[in-house]
């Protein structure tokens, strides 16, 4: 029995694909995306950034914020304690 629904096989595999790939959120889930289509698909990153729907410039691009975990870690401590405050009044 074939579990493909009757699309042809091509189609079936491309609309999951957008399926999964429309769930991903944030350049850092994209990012992954490609270099895994890179290297187990062996696509190229132009590919890969289309099927993706990421903008090449962005899967390129390095974060050179620091990561401040620590600050990040109270402000989320501090969200939970108070839940009325939100995060605008604690950012200051």
């Amino acid at each position: 029995m074939n579990p493909c629904p009757p699309l042809v096989r091509g189609q079936w595999a491309n609309a999951a694909m957008k399926e999964l790939l429309s769930k991903m959120v944030g350049s850092a889930g994209k990012r992954e995306a490609v270099a895994h289509l890179q290297a187990t698909l062996g696509l190229s990153e132009r590919r890969a950034c289309r099927l993706v729907g990421a903008d090449r410039k962005m899967i390129r691009s390095q974060s050179i914020r620091p990561a401040e975990t620590e600050l990040r870690q109270r402000l989320r401590d501090l969200a939970n304690e108070r839940r009325r405050f939100g995060y605008r009044w604690l950012r200051s």
